[in-house]
């Protein structure tokens, strides 16, 4: 027999535990989503991948025996379309990195322009043969302890916009040094392209501020 006064109680302590399955169900639920997604987007990445580097070796063979200027523009324009994709799948990989924790980050003291010096000179191949110049500003002796794959990558992703997105005028990198010692270098990306409308704009950075 349950006296009255702990009736109550004992409703609450059973409501509480109805409510702890069902949310460690739904929890164990969305782990098990989240482990199938992953698993298909690394079977897709692979997938994706190994054709493409048949497809972007092809294309290198080609554009060594091709003589015609126009049929080189051609095949170069394709090449850097394969590649476009290819920084896809690797931006995606990193994600899952992230996700499954297996992120690493090498730090190493390295010449920023020499770091840099290859991903320059894809993108400004690229904006070249848009008829867009290409301006870059690099301090001297500058050292950055840095990861030179990752800052690749992600200098690479702002030029990759720029060169998407302008259609013509120019695009422009400075690195310059930090403004205060021990601080930040800079590194600024400007083109003459569109930018993004104000409206556009403003929804992104609200996005932001709610993940804050």
């Amino acid at each position: 027999m349950i006296l009255p006064l702990l009736q109550p109680f004992k409703t609450d302590v059973t409501r509480r535990k109805k409510l702890e399955s069902e949310v460690k169900k739904q929890r164990d639920q969305l782990d098990q989503l989240h482990k199938e997604k992953v698993m298909l987007l690394e079977n897709l990445s692979h997938e994706i991948r190994n054709p493409l580097n048949g497809i972007s070796g092809f294309l290198d063979l080609l554009i060594s025996e091709v003589t015609d200027y126009n049929q080189r523009k051609l095949l170069k324009s394709i090449k850097h379309s394969s590649e476009r994709i290819r920084n896809r799948l690797d931006a995606v990989t990193d994600i899952l990195n992230i996700e499954k924790d297996s992120w690493q980050i090498n730090l190493k003291t390295s010449d920023i322009s020499n770091v840099l010096s290859e991903v320059l000179a894809y993108y400004r191949e690229m904006a070249e043969e848009k008829g867009l110049r290409f301006d870059t500003y690099i301090q001297e002796n500058l050292k950055v302890v840095t990861d030179p794959q990752l800052i690749s990558k992600a200098v690479g992703n702002l030029l990759d916009n720029a060169v998407k997105f302008t259609t013509e005028g120019s695009i422009r990198v400075e690195i310059l040094s930090p403004p205060v010692e021990g601080g930040e270098i800079i590194i600024k990306v400007t083109d003459t392209g569109s930018g993004i409308k104000k409206r556009a704009s403003m929804q992104f950075l609200e996005i932001l501020r709610k993940f804050r």
